[in-house]
């Protein structure tokens, strides 16, 4: 509220006391003197804490802080039966969006190292392109915005098999399967002539709204990272809120589509689950009324 004032209010405010300023004032150069100080009013704030000592970075710490043990001191003085999704989310509207990273050939977290080939940003899934009747391999490429072709709707995909890794903690993947949202479909299978290595017959599968922020393979994929919702409307809020990559309109659009389609599927079911419970309730009102009637023809003298 203070900087709405002082960046927006005061300029115009003082705009026409320059004119009072110059009115009143017994010199020309009073006059100049008294109106150059005015336009140095508005900058007092951002000027201030570097007056006192303090830097930007400091003083957002520490309104942050401030902001976040009086929230958790209020949810502290809560009781058991107030803490409600209703109560959370009037506190924090982002509360309750389910948003994780999925390390699916369990390496370590790490930041990217891009001269061993380990970025951490969306991955665009790309088709190969058929050239004279030969398919070329699919493209995995780094991208600094989330597009339309980093959206992945499920994910499939089975580990390799063999003797001598056959406990490692660092399984690779030998088969993966990514349906996108726009409605492809791509296939990255091994590549490699060991036949002491093979893939595993179970298949593992997860859906919802993903993009791919680790990638890299050999033979097969050594590191798999994604991250992303089950629900594509908890998909959008996450992105809105932690402000990860920018998201293109296309992209958006999609989002949108699929998360009204989710919302349509959600309603039709939760609207044949209440019809089905009013029409098991009908029916047993029903036979508490037959087996009444029955009792008083049976009870009547």
């Amino acid at each position: 509220m203070m900087d709405f004032c002082v960046n927006s209010i005061l300029p115009i405010v003082l705009l026409f006391s320059g004119f009072l300023i110059i009115l009143l004032s017994d010199s020309f150069i009073e006059s100049v003197l008294n109106t150059a100080a005015l336009l140095f009013i508005p900058e007092i704030d951002d000027q201030l804490p570097s007056l006192l000592g303090y830097t930007d970075s400091v003083i957002y710490k520490r309104y942050l802080t401030f902001t976040a043990m009086k929230k958790f001191d209020h949810i502290c003085l809560l009781k058991d039966e107030q803490i409600t999704e209703k109560c959370l989310r009037l506190l924090n509207d982002a509360i309750g969006v389910q948003f994780s990273d999925f390390y699916l050939t369990n390496w370590p977290e790490q930041g990217a190292t891009p001269g061993k080939g380990i970025h951490f940003q969306p991955y665009q899934v790309r088709e190969g392109i058929t050239i004279d009747g030969v398919q070329m391999g699919h493209q995995l490429s780094p991208s600094t915005i989330v597009t339309e072709k980093c959206l992945i709707r499920k994910i499939v995909w089975s580990y390799t098999v063999s003797e001598k890794h056959d406990r490692s903690t660092k399984p690779r993947i030998g088969y993966l399967r990514l349906e996108m949202l726009n409605g492809r479909q791509v296939v990255v299978n091994m590549k490699t002539l060991n036949r002491t290595i093979s893939v595993h017959d179970k298949y593992h599968s997860m859906e919802g709204v993903f993009i791919i922020t680790t990638f890299q393979m050999s033979s097969s994929i050594l590191r798999l990272r994604i991250c992303g919702s089950y629900d594509a409307l908890d998909f959008e809020k996450a992105f809105d809120y932690y402000s990860l990559w920018d998201v293109s309109q296309h992209a958006r659009a999609l989002l949108h589509k699929h998360a009204e389609k989710e919302r349509k599927a959600h309603r039709r079911v939760t609207k044949e689950s209440s019809y089905r419970s009013y029409e098991g309730f009908e029916s047993e009102r029903t036979h508490n009324q037959v087996d009444i009637f029955v009792n008083n023809e049976l009870l009547d003298p």
